[in-house]
Order: structure tokens, then C-alpha cells, then sequence
């Protein structure tokens, strides 16, 4: 079971196994993925373990364009490191459909990906149930 954080690209990894760059917000990063961990629960009877955390290249594997680093760096990556990448920055528009210049630094967010388990086909008993889920419990 995994819980990964930027960076998850080819661009920010080397070594094998991957090794990855920290991203500019790394201890945030690791901050929250510890406390996530920390808080969750291993459950042995469902086979549910300890979460790993680190980057996506160092607990999953490298990616090209993978949400997570899209998500976290997608409007300023390309800008500030100079990547051969194609990442377009995200565009505003006003009312008048005229463009806005927005600071590329401030289009980022905090995404992490977990992965609860191996089996990509969980046993019935061990998903949610649709019956009451609308209901107020």
C-alpha cells in the first residue's frame, strides 16, 4: 500500500531503483503523507497494511505526465526549470473573454496518490455498499 507525493516524472528521476528530485515543497510533502500515515490503520484481516510513503518515482514508479505532478506543477514547471516538456500554462479569461496574466507560482495543489491494496479486484464484501449511501446516518 502506497501514499506518493511529487515528483513522479522521467525528467525528476534517476538512479535504480528511481531516486527522485525533491520538489520545491517537499517537506510539506512529507509532512502531510507522515500524518496520513500515522493516522491510518492497518487492518490484517482485509490484508490492509502500514502505508509506504515517498515520491511517486521512489514507491510507485516514473511516469510521463502523470496527474500528480500535473496537479502539483503544471502551470510553472516548464516555466522556472526550463524542461523540454509541454506543459501550457493554465489561461483565466474576464468577462470580456480578455486574457489575465496569472502568477504561474500560485497554480499548484497538493494531490497524493494512494494505492489501498494489490488486488485491483477487491473481494465484494470488502467494497462500499450503494444501499443507504445518500441517507443520513
Amino acid at each position: 500500500m502506497n501514499l506518493a507525493y511529487p515528483w513522479g516524472g522521467y525528467n525528476h528521476a534517476y538512479g535504480h531503483p528511481y531516486r527522485s528530485d525533491p520538489a520545491p515543497d517537499n517537506k510539506a510533502f512529507i509532512d502531510i503523507a507522515n500524518d496520513l500515515v500515522e493516522v491510518s490503520d492497518e487492518n490484517p484481516e482485509k490484508g490492509v497494511d502500514k502505508y509506504l510513503n515517498g515520491t511517486m518515482n521512489e514507491v510507485v514508479y516514473p511516469v510521463n505526465g502523470g496527474l500528480e505532478d500535473w496537479a502539483y506543477a503544471g502551470g510553472w514547471e516548464n516555466y522556472y526549470s526550463g524542461s523540454n516538456q509541454i506543459i501550457k500554462p493554465c489561461m483565466k479569461f474576464n468577462d470580456n473573454k480578455q486574457t489575465i496574466q496569472t502568477n504561474r507560482s500560485h497554480i499548484k495543489s497538493v494531490l497524493f496518490l494512494v494505492e489501498c491494496g494489490d488486488p485491483k479486484n477487491p473481494p465484494q464484501e470488502n467494497l462500499g455498499k450503494v444501499k443507504g449511501l445518500l441517507e443520513k446516518s
